[in-house]
């Protein structure tokens, strides 16, 4: 046996550590403090860089990416320009300041950036792809009365349409109220 610490007693007896033969139990482990990172000090003339921090370890988690890779065309989001949605894309059927169709499919811009879109099922499907904005536990297998956005992602995908309010996958509509599901009608 490991003696962790003795209990002194001057007050005389005690009933307590009499009966431990003066053995208290050990302490409970307290991790040291953490130390802050230092960071390399800039001059002011010298551009500034965020510090890259490495993440910290996590099972399960889906995340937004940071950007569309510019290398690989393989999708667009919300917030793509009109530019990316022609590199995945390719030229569309028919093109307005606010609208771009693709064989029946429809991207809809505000401000020149993607607001949503209509990926029709007789159409060419748009290569389109929204991720959760913040993490999720990727296991999920199913969504309720108040949950997120980023956990229907998580549970079904890509929504084929979108509102703020209003998300489709085929014909079954969820239907959110402040960013959370209020309600949905799965197609019969």
């Amino acid at each position: 046996m490991v003696v962790v610490g003795v209990v002194v007693n001057n007050s005389g007896s005690d009933p307590v550590n009499e009966r431990t033969s003066g053995v208290s139990k050990p302490a409970p482990y307290r991790a040291p403090a953490a130390t802050p990172r230092q960071l390399p000090r800039v001059s002011s003339n010298q551009p500034t860089a965020t510090p890259y921090a490495a993440p910290t370890p996590r099972q399960n988690l889906v995340t937004k990416p940071s950007a569309i890779p510019a290398s690989r065309h393989e999708y667009f989001t919300v917030g793509s320009t009109k530019d990316e949605v022609i590199a995945v894309q390719g030229d569309p059927d028919q093109a307005t300041e606010r609208r771009r169709s693709y064989r029946g499919s429809i991207v809809e811009f505000h401000n020149g950036l993607v607001s949503t879109w209509e990926n029709k099922s007789y159409g060419d499907k748009l290569r389109v792809r929204m991720e959760p904005s913040s993490p999720v536990e990727s296991n999920m297998t199913y969504f309720t009365v108040g949950s997120t956005k980023d956990v229907v992602l998580a549970v079904q995908g890509t929504p084929d349409e979108f509102t703020d309010t209003r998300w489709s996958y085929g014909g079954n509509v969820i239907r959110f109220h402040n960013g959370q599901v209020v309600s949905w009608q799965a197609r019969s």
